[in-house]
């Protein structure tokens, strides 16, 4: 006994007369402003010289307090995480040792 459903007319009839799909085109203005490449900051000496520099003298230094005085020296930066950058460059640079948690010194 043969199982109901539809024929093969009929599955025939439906690709024949099946439309077409339309295209839609999204227009984007040709004046659209192209996503740039950030510049970096022009800077005489490297952060890890301004850091020594800011550090001379001092006993110890929060990463805060050193992130003020290299940016109150004039060191330029147009980082949205320099708090994460002078914190590596303290714990990664042979010249600044780690004295407290968030606390770093010139190495004697």
């Amino acid at each position: 006994m043969p199982i109901p459903g539809p024929t093969a007319d009929h599955l025939t009839h439906r690709r024949i007369n099946r439309k077409p799909f339309r295209v839609v085109r999204i227009l984007v203005p040709k004046t659209a402003p192209k996503e740039t490449r950030r510049r970096l900051a022009k800077n005489k000496i490297s952060l890890a010289d301004a850091l020594s520099q800011f550090l001379k003298g001092k006993a110890k230094v929060t990463i805060a307090e050193a992130m003020e005085g290299v940016l109150s020296a004039g060191y330029k930066t147009k980082s949205k995480a320099f708090r994460q950058v002078v914190n590596q460059t303290l714990l990664k640079d042979e010249r600044f040792k780690s004295v407290g948690r968030g606390e770093f010194a010139l190495k004697a």
